[in-house]
């Protein structure tokens, strides 16, 4: 999660701060949802349900605000996805506006964000529905027992003040206008008024019919929140104990094995294959790493002929682009039975055969993941890629390494 706070945080770096926060929450009343339930079944008996029609749901409104630009011309974006096992799916979502079309001023937020009940004579069904989804707690001295109460407090300060007029506030998040209005009694022991109701945008809530909040924001923390929040409570961890003896077998097997020799012709215990055996880091590969390129090697590369630069420069374009490519060097072997045939090696195997057709016996592991190559060429002795001779004395592999005398 670390990666995608920092991917996140180089998106702002191109891209400027986030303007909008948006946060959509499953609705277990959706019409999709309760058509589809049994006999005696609740949403919370069918989670897959839930995430399949939340997930419909969402993707619609990404087509609505990124591809339509509903809430303006969408310049880049990032969510999360949390599937609570104590609650309803939902998401957090982060919006870069284009800079035309960025909110400055206290009359843009009222054009996109209301944090007001509407009136029931005007707008019936959005009254309606900011006072099924929209509406926070009760909290405070109402109820302290609700899951937003810390020391005391609600963490995400309702009720707030009544404001006669949107203004932008002291952390990047406005005040949005909530003027004073008489409570609405939702039953006998609870009253809202314009203090608790949840900064929404109208036309997305008229037509998801969810609790859908979207607050203006201009800071960078906001990131961070975004991916913290996915991960709260208690801390977890994940371990696995495995017995000493395989991983004493593991080393000893790659040990045989640089030495040419196979763990299985020993009369050790059989060596059990793990699946989790790739935690490690395979020998092969820490020698791989830890060879140090000589300086006169690199020396060498300012005398290298036009043809000879040309297949340089192609191959470290291939490294340094991290590009998959195949590159062979094509000579006549120098030793063993097809000395002075060609020879292609397709793949390095871990033990070759005698039919192999292969001008030396090769006893060595897979090449390592991390590419590399080397080749020394003597231009004094007027040696050129197609003609260059490797020299394999058959003892040298005994001890599983390659030296190339030229």
């Amino acid at each position: 999660m670390t990666k995608r706070y920092q991917d996140g945080m180089a998106i702002v770096l191109n891209n400027g701060k986030p303007d909008i926060f948006l946060t959509m929450t499953c609705n277990p009343s959706w019409i999709e949802i309760t058509s589809e339930l049994g006999l005696h079944q609740t949403p919370q008996d069918r989670p897959d349900l839930l995430t399949r029609i939340f997930r419909s749901k969402f993707e619609q409104l990404k087509d609505d605000v990124i591809n339509k630009g509903v809430l303006g011309r969408v310049k880049s974006y990032m969510y999360v996805t949390e599937f609570q096992k104590h609650g309803l799916p939902h998401v957090y979502m982060l919006l870069i506006l284009d800079t035309d079309d960025k909110l400055r001023e206290p009359e843009e937020y009222d054009s996109m964000v209301k944090a007001e009940i509407p009136r029931h004579e005007s707008e019936p069904e959005l009254y309606e529905d900011v006072l099924k989804h929209m509406i926070h707690g009760p909290c405070g001295v109402l109820n302290q027992s609700s899951p937003c109460m810390k020391n005391g407090h609600c963490k995400r300060r309702y009720p707030k003040d009544f404001c006669e007029e949107t203004r932008q506030g002291n952390d990047s998040y406005p005040e949005y206008m909530r003027r004073f209005s008489d409570p609405i009694f939702l039953n006998r022991n609870k009253s809202v008024d314009n203090r608790w109701v949840v900064p929404y945008n109208p036309w997305l809530l008229l037509k998801y019919d969810c609790h859908i909040n979207v607050d203006i924001c201009s800071n960078i923390k906001s990131i961070k929140y975004l991916y913290k929040y996915v991960y709260k409570g208690s801390d977890r961890v994940a371990m696995e104990v495995h017995r000493g003896t395989g991983m004493l077998l593991r080393e000893l097997r790659d040990l045989l094995l640089l030495h040419g020799k196979l763990i299985k012709n020993y009369d050790l215990p059989i060596l059990i294959r793990e699946t989790n055996e790739v935690g490690g880091v395979p020998t092969i590969i820490q020698e791989e790493l830890s060879i140090r390129i000589p300086d006169e090697d690199i020396q060498f590369v300012e005398k290298l002929n036009n043809d000879q630069m040309s297949a340089y420069n192609t191959i470290m374009n291939a490294i340094h682009q991290k590009q998959s490519q195949f590159f062979v060097v094509d000579g006549p072997g120098g030793t063993g039975h097809n000395a002075g045939k060609r020879a292609f090696l397709p793949r390095i195997k871990l033990k070759t055969t005698d039919g192999a057709g292969i001008p030396f016996v090769l006893i060595r592991k897979q090449f390592p993941v991390k590419l590399s190559f080397e080749i020394t060429i003597n231009k004094s002795q007027g040696q050129t890629i197609p003609n260059v001779r490797i020299y394999l004395p058959r003892h040298v592999f005994s001890h599983g390494q390659l030296y190339v005398a030229l």
